[in-house]
């Protein structure tokens, strides 16, 4: 028999691979069946169908993502949009409000297959990684509202879980945006309340202590009292002056003759207004009568002048000098005391001044933390009745039930597997085996050619 073995190779090489599985068809038909019916039993032990339950939520951007100074500035700071967003998602996705979820919810009433696992927390951790693979939080394009959805073969439960979600996806906002500065600002607006009392009352006691009720125009008042004081002292002072001069004249020589002058000088003025009102009058009228009384008094004044005269006018002008100058250290001494009303003034001003900046200052902080007190509170409210900034547009609905990709891969992964498994298996135990079924094995193994080939019934 002589072929050529390279041109009939491929018809050589089908042959035997035909012979081989021929020779192991029953190994090939129970693994067959085998893998089978295990993919089958797994096809139906498997979920069928998935039921998908989404809702919309829209995220607005409200008191939360509004940031405020804590110096008490009215500027605000808003967040970015896309950032409020990523938030967002990031909260319904952390792993605490998730396993919040399935506790409520019951891990064994998610995933059944985990309840033979003993430990509760081994329970969760198994049905978390589960829930994630079927939980979905997607942003509708070019809008702020998330939908979330989640998939599970319960079409009630699927609900159950988005309207979880939903309702801790709130919680855990106000828990994440809500400022827990209530207690902190009613101890600090305490505090400054009853410093502002404390320098109230303390602002009180001075004025009740220094009969300040008006520093200006106490002042104004004192000012003008000396302005008067130093008046009349300045014409005290300018009497005294002519006194003294008046004093020194009447002590000298001089002194007597200035008086018999001025003596002559009155009885002079005295005639020449007789003259002037004979032109007027009547010798025998009663104003000529006085006049000429005058002058018989100035006439009898300047006959009598003498040394006793000049003495009592030093008298009544030495006496009119120490009235003045009594007057002059009178006015002098109150100017003093003003003066030292003044300094003291000043001193209780600075007092008063430092008192009014304390009172200023606890009057600041307490309008300030008064504000802010007033906005924790109304935030507080608000947050217990969950008015945040979270919007639910679409309550959880369910879609249209999905065939599980599951199922369908593991079906033609099993039927693959059941073809090409008992194949493989025919090849690896013809490799095995000592037999050889043809001749070509023969001739390949011993080296020889094959003279004769006597077919066997298999």
């Amino acid at each position: 028999m002589d072929w050529d073995t390279t041109d009939n190779f491929s018809a050589y090489s089908l042959r035997n691979m035909l012979t081989i599985l021929f020779k192991h068809k029953r190994k090939i038909l129970i693994v067959f069946g085998v893998m089978s019916l295990l993919t089958l039993a797994i096809f139906f032990w498997k979920p069928k169908d998935t039921f998908n339950a989404s809702a919309r939520v829209m995220v607005k951007f409200g008191r939360e993502f509004v940031t405020k100074s804590e110096l008490g500035s009215e500027r605000q700071t808003m967040f970015n949009p896309q950032s409020v967003i990523f938030t967002e998602i990031q909260l319904i996705k952390s792993p605490e409000l998730i396993s919040r979820v399935i506790a409520s919810v019951g891990p064994e009433k998610l995933y059944p297959e985990v309840s033979g696992i003993p430990s509760v927390e081994n329970r969760l951790h198994a049905a978390q990684g589960r829930f994630l693979e079927e939980l979905k939080v997607e942003v509708v394009p070019n809008t702020n509202m998330l939908d979330i959805s989640f998939s599970h073969r319960r079409s009630d439960v699927a609900v159950e879980v988005v309207n979880m979600l939903v309702e801790s996806m709130k919680e855990k906002h106000l828990q994440t945006f809500s400022g827990n500065s209530t207690a902190f600002l009613e101890k600090q607006f305490d505090n400054y309340a009853h410093q502002l009392r404390q320098s109230e009352s303390r602002w009180e006691a001075f004025k009740q202590k220094n009969a300040v009720f008006s520093i200006d125009e106490q002042r104004t008042a004192i000012l003008a009292q000396k302005g008067t004081f130093e008046s009349a002292l300045r014409s005290t002072q300018t009497q005294i002056a002519e006194f003294e001069q008046r004093l020194a004249i009447l002590k000298s020589d001089r002194g007597k003759a200035d008086l018999t002058q001025e003596a002559r000088t009155r009885l002079i003025v005295l005639q020449e207004k007789e003259q002037v009102l004979l032109t007027k009058f009547n010798e025998n009228s009663r104003t000529i009568q006085n006049v000429r009384e005058e002058i018989q008094n100035a006439k009898k004044a300047v006959a009598e002048l003498s040394e006793a005269a000049r003495r009592d006018a030093i008298v009544k002008a030495e006496g009119e000098l120490s009235v003045l100058r009594a007057r002059a250290d009178a006015n002098m001494r109150q100017i003093a005391q003003l003066n030292g009303q003044l300094h003291s003034l000043d001193f209780r001003v600075k007092d008063s001044q430092e008192i009014k900046r304390e009172i200023a200052s606890h009057e600041s902080n307490y309008q300030t933390y008064l504000r802010k007190l007033e906005e924790a509170r109304i935030s507080d409210d608000m947050d217990r009745q969950k008015m945040v900034a979270l919007k639910v547009v679409d309550e959880a609905t369910i879609s249209k039930a999905q065939p599980s990709k599951l199922r369908n891969n593991m079906m033609v992964l099993g039927l693959l597997i059941a073809i090409f498994g008992g194949i493989g298996l025919s090849f690896v135990l013809e490799f095995l085996s000592p037999v050889m079924t043809a001749p070509q094995d023969a001739e390949r193994r011993l080296g020889v050619p094959v003279m004769v080939a006597v077919p066997r019934k298999i």
